[in-house]
């Protein structure tokens, strides 16, 4: 059985093998989701929806901060790159800009591999330290994340759409670029974190839309917080409170799936927000997650696995 490779370098091309083996199993991975999913019990986000603005330079945004996390972070991290550049069920029909910030406990082994899947390579200048509440000692997994603010200092980019690096994508992305509130004039658009806050007036940071600003990224770094249970959350809609100056703007729901289970698959999510490895996520959810992640192995854009 041939293994195609995925080029590293602009000048190399996928062989014919290669593209149909890609072609074949995203075929594969569209038949499962439509066969477990039925109508959305409300409409997602039409294509024709007419944008507020065109000719915009836009970009999906991850964040890997340092090699030391778990690298199942890494894994998925690239899958969903991989989703974004080179899947043909997936792949950004505009050719958007996949950034991934990193920092200087990012490996170059991680960075060589994020690049060779795809994405652009932001390093940001620092990693912001005494500026928030310590909650490292509590929450290990929350110690770099108040550094999630430097997608506000990405201003060569007009918007962009961040996401956590355990996405699952079972819909092309493209209708969030033209949803109603896909150029918030806050500077921000997000959905409603439910589980949180049933009254849909705090939002989860892990599916955002940002108009970058780096007078923003200043006043960002000057919030003061009294709980930090979901750090950058809760600055972040502190910052942008709904009784505000600068209130959140909801993107459609169907964007971003919190603790998704099938039910979601069927009502028609664009996205599962899930670790999809994990043994404790639900079998639907995580059998999306393991054939798209057969896919990268196929194309070796997960070479170290």
């Amino acid at each position: 059985m041939f293994r195609a490779v995925l080029p590293l370098t602009s000048g190399q091309q996928l062989s014919v093998p290669s593209i149909l083996a890609i072609i074949l199993m995203s075929a594969s991975l569209a038949l499962f989701i439509l066969l477990t999913s039925t109508t959305p019990h409300a409409d997602p986000p039409s294509s024709d929806i007419t944008p507020v603005q065109t000719g915009s330079k836009d970009a999906y945004v991850l964040f890997l901060p340092t090699s030391s996390m778990e690298q199942w972070y890494l894994r998925s991290a690239l899958v969903m790159i991989f989703a974004l550049t080179t899947d043909p069920l997936f792949k950004d029909p505009a050719g958007r800009d996949v950034v991934v910030l990193t920092s200087n406990m990012t490996s170059s082994e991680d960075i060589a591999e994020l690049q060779a899947a795809g994405a652009k390579i932001h390093p940001i200048p620092y990693l912001i330290d005494g500026l928030f509440p310590d909650v490292s000692h509590t929450f290990p997994r929350y110690k770099y994340t108040f550094n999630k603010i430097w997608v506000w200092d990405l201003v060569q980019y007009d918007r962009v759409l961040f996401m956590d690096a355990d996405m699952i994508f079972t819909r092309p992305l493209a209708d969030v670029w033209i949803d109603p509130h896909a150029w918030p004039k806050s500077g921000l658009a997000a959905t409603a974190d439910l589980g949180a806050q049933l009254d849909g007036t705090y939002f989860n940071s892990g599916f955002m839309m940002v108009r970058p600003d780096r007078a923003v990224f200043e006043e960002l770094k000057k919030v003061e917080l009294d709980d930090v249970f979901y750090p950058d959350q809760n600055l972040l809609n502190k910052y942008y409170s709904r009784h505000g100056d600068k209130p959140w703007e909801p993107l459609n729901r169907h964007f971003q799936a919190l603790h998704p289970t099938a039910k979601d698959i069927a009502g028609g999510a664009y996205t599962l927000q899930e670790k999809g490895w994990s043994k404790d996520t639900p079998f639907e959810v995580g059998n999306i997650w393991w054939t798209w992640y057969g896919q990268a192995q196929e194309i070796s854009v997960l070479r170290r696995v």
